[in-house]
């Protein structure tokens, strides 16, 4: 990338929580040396400017999330404490030699400004604007022009080099033009389950369907 950060394993947004060091349920496969984050660039947990509950309950973690042939179907929905939670408690923390870490956050244009503002003072080696999670309300979805500015305001303000994340759904074409001169690399999200499922209800679907992901997931992305 433009700051010679370079990977050849990436770890999706939120697998290894908000710090790259895992989920609890994690620790057990470090400790035995199943699990080494050293070893990937590591996005976090996508974060919005306020606290956005979402779907998940720490006390019931498969109440959003359903196991598939070949892969998994949630419903998370952006569950997160917020920017300023993790500049406070996570981002004094991070050192990039350790373990290479990319922002991911979401928002509209004028919260994606602030937050990577914030973000700057941190030790992270690129920055995620994730425009495509299927399991919330947002019009990211739909909205091309707004995620084309969504990107340019934050390579305005950022130091990091800049990762879209779109989804199969996307006006890809409109969009990868727009910001062509902007960002350096494209993520996939999940693929929204009625796409993956057109005709079959979700086990999800009071949650909206969810996002498909794994082997299920490859044919579309």
């Amino acid at each position: 990338m433009s700051n010679n950060h370079s990977f050849e394993y990436m770890v999706a947004s939120g697998a290894l929580a908000f710090d790259g060091e895992g989920w609890p349920w994690e620790k057990p496969l470090k400790l035995v040396g199943l699990l080494n984050p050293a070893l990937f660039t590591v996005v976090i947990k996508t974060l919005t400017r306020q606290p956005r509950q979402g779907n998940h309950r720490w006390y019931n973690p498969f109440r959003c999330v359903r196991l598939l042939p070949g892969g998994v179907v949630n419903a998370v929905g952006l569950t997160n404490p917020g920017i300023e939670w993790w500049c406070r408690e996570v981002g004094p923390k991070v050192d990039s030699k350790k373990i290479p870490l990319v922002g991911s956050i979401l928002g509209e244009p004028y919260e994606l400004a602030e937050m990577v503002r914030m973000l700057n003072d941190f030790d992270l080696v690129g920055l995620e604007i994730n425009a495509s999670c299927p399991n919330t309300n947002d019009d990211l979805l739909t909205n091309a022009a707004k995620i084309v500015e969504g990107s340019q305001v934050a390579k305005s303000e950022s130091r990091f080099p800049i990762i879209l994340k779109l989804s199969v759904v996307h006006d890809v074409e409109k969009i990868v033009t727009g910001v062509s001169e902007i960002v350096e690399a494209f993520s996939i999200n999940s693929v929204p389950w009625r796409v993956v499922f057109p005709n079959q209800p979700s086990p999800l679907e009071h949650f909206g369907g969810g996002g498909v992901s794994g082997k299920l997931a490859q044919p579309y992305t």
